[in-house]
């Protein structure tokens, strides 16, 4: 179809990468929440944010307009998207590891 564009291998492996955060995730609280004392005895920890931000506006009636205004004509929605990961593991006491990629992308 015209005006669609194919989505490209990097986009497809971010979407892969995006699935494979939250599953993982997922499973990491569904077992911390297993387990009842699971403050004194776990050594792993978690946490993960996505989120996104449409923007978009009508036409409106401009006075002036220059190279850095906002265009008084209708903008379709432009959409950003973070995903942010964090997983930490203790090792012994005093020490531990921490992974905390982020991904982020838009469109117009």
């Amino acid at each position: 179809m015209s005006g669609y564009k194919s989505i490209s291998k990097e986009s497809k492996i971010k979407k892969i990468i995006i699935t494979a955060i939250v599953f993982i995730a997922f499973i990491q609280s569904v077992l911390a929440q297993n387990n009842a004392d699971t403050a004194r005895k776990t050594i792993w920890t978690n946490h993960f944010q996505f989120t996104t931000v449409v923007q978009s506006h009508t036409g409106f009636k401009s006075l002036y307009s220059s190279k850095n205004s906002l265009s008084d004509s209708v903008e379709i929605a432009s959409i950003t998207a973070t995903a942010t990961l964090f997983l930490g593991h203790k090792l012994w006491k005093g020490a531990a590891l921490y992974f905390n990629p982020e991904l982020s992308g838009g469109r117009d």
